[in-house]
């Protein structure tokens, strides 16, 4: 996390997804022992590590005015502007026609 905030400030979201394991059946995974909890809630050392970065990282920059304008039209626009290359689409698929035929 402090590699990221220091060379892509500009990311917002940074997720940690492998929290623990319902039970200790996976033991023989290499996979397990990328958790941060144990299957009885007892914390791993990196998520302490992780706790202690946390408080440090930046809040996200605020949006323009624009931006969350543009985040509204945005699903609206879609539409339309698929229709439009849908039939630009068919008519360059569709056989031309000589003319006096």
């Amino acid at each position: 996390y402090e590699r990221a905030q220091s060379d892509w400030p500009w990311v917002g979201v940074i997720n940690t997804w492998f929290l623990k394991r319902k039970d200790d059946s996976e033991l023989d995974q290499s996979f397990y022992y990328f958790r941060l909890l144990d299957a009885d809630f007892t914390p791993q050392p990196v998520y302490d590590a992780l706790a202690e970065t946390l408080p440090q990282a930046a809040e996200p920059a605020l949006q323009p005015a624009w931006v969350v304008g543009w985040m509204g039209i945005r699903p609206y626009l879609f539409i339309p502007a698929l229709a439009i290359l849908f039939f630009a689409l068919l008519r360059w698929l569709t056989p031309k026609q000589e003319i006096g035929d």
